[in-house]
């Protein structure tokens, strides 16, 4: 019985670092695995900081896109200020010329009854010296209403060539704004697939963490440094992700602006034309009493101003 027993725990002794060694080699295989899907881990988030780095630089193109356009509608603004500036200086010149005309016309029409008098009167004798000097200024003021009524027409001329101008720019700013709008909608996708293609990274290395069963001899190792290089960078890249999202949602907001923008450019040259054609109106002979009214709204005129234009109107 005393040889026996030894050669019985011999047999075990030998099953037992048989097992040991069969699970020493699957251990060893769960490793070679594990280090596999470790690099490919690695290789994925390269692959997403690519694509992040990409997305970066297009949306800090897309915000130089926009500061030039902010600085192009902001001149364009400029042009129309200085534009609706010139149109009232052209109102008030088109009043006083036309006082002047109506001034001149009732002196006209005063040296023609006082000749006619002078006629029926065969007592008086006229004096043809003073009636031709009379005419000739007559004459002369009215060579110059009109020469002042052609520079006015042509500074209208000016100012329609300059609106149109104007209009062209605007249909550019318009067009550039249009594929800004596209270049954001890309730039949208771009973070939905780089989201996207970060949680299937972290699905991966979630199953990378907890895919390993623990066996009869306790659990099985897990690498050190998995905790300590994966999460930090899969935090930096969560990160950075919420900073590109604030980013195009600021994007959105300035590219919404923008469309209003040139919804009121689009606005103001519309009211801009029509004054001018009321203006041309006006000047061709039209009824005042239904342009002057139009051109007071479309000023925007104060009470005290449209005061002003009924007593110059009444007076004329």
């Amino acid at each position: 019985m005393s040889t026996a027993t030894p050669a019985l725990s011999d047999e075990k002794l030998q099953s037992t670092v048989k097992r040991l060694k069969a699970l020493v080699v699957k251990l060893n295989e769960k490793c070679d695995q594990l280090k596999a899907e470790n690099t490919y881990l690695t290789t994925s988030l390269a692959t997403a900081d690519g694509s992040l780095e990409t997305v970066s630089s297009e949306r800090d193109e897309l915000v130089e896109e926009n500061k030039k356009q902010r600085e192009q509608l902001g001149s364009l603004q400029t042009e129309l200020e200085t534009s609706r500036s010139s149109i009232v200086t052209l109102e008030t010149t088109l009043a006083e010329l036309r006082a002047e005309f109506a001034a001149h016309k009732e002196q006209t029409n005063q040296l023609l009854q006082t000749m006619s008098m002078d006629v029926a009167e065969p007592s008086i004798i006229p004096d043809p010296d003073a009636e031709d000097f009379e005419l000739d200024r007559a004459r002369e003021d009215n060579a110059g209403l009109l020469i002042e009524i052609g520079q006015l027409r042509e500074q209208l001329a000016n100012c329609s060539r300059e609106r149109g101008m104007l209009n062209e720019e605007l249909s550019a700013a318009h067009e550039r704004v249009v594929g800004l709008r596209r270049e954001a909608v890309g730039l949208r996708k771009a973070d939905r697939d780089a989201r996207r293609e970060l949680a299937a990274v972290r699905e991966e290395l979630a199953r990378a963490n907890h895919g390993v069963q623990p066996t009869a001899d306790g659990p099985a190792p897990r690498p050190a440094d998995e905790e300590t290089v994966d999460q930090p960078r899969m935090d930096a890249l969560s990160g950075e992700l919420a900073e590109l999202r604030d980013m195009y949602a600021h994007a959105c907001e300035q590219l919404a602006y923008f469309k209003n923008e040139s919804r009121q450019d689009s606005a103001d040259v519309a009211r801009a034309r029509h004054i001018r054609s009321l203006v041309l109106a006006f000047l061709c002979g039209a009824d005042s009493r239904t342009v002057v009214p139009v051109l007071c709204n479309l000023l925007s005129l104060t009470e005290d101003e449209r005061a002003k234009v009924r007593a110059a109107r009444h007076g004329v």
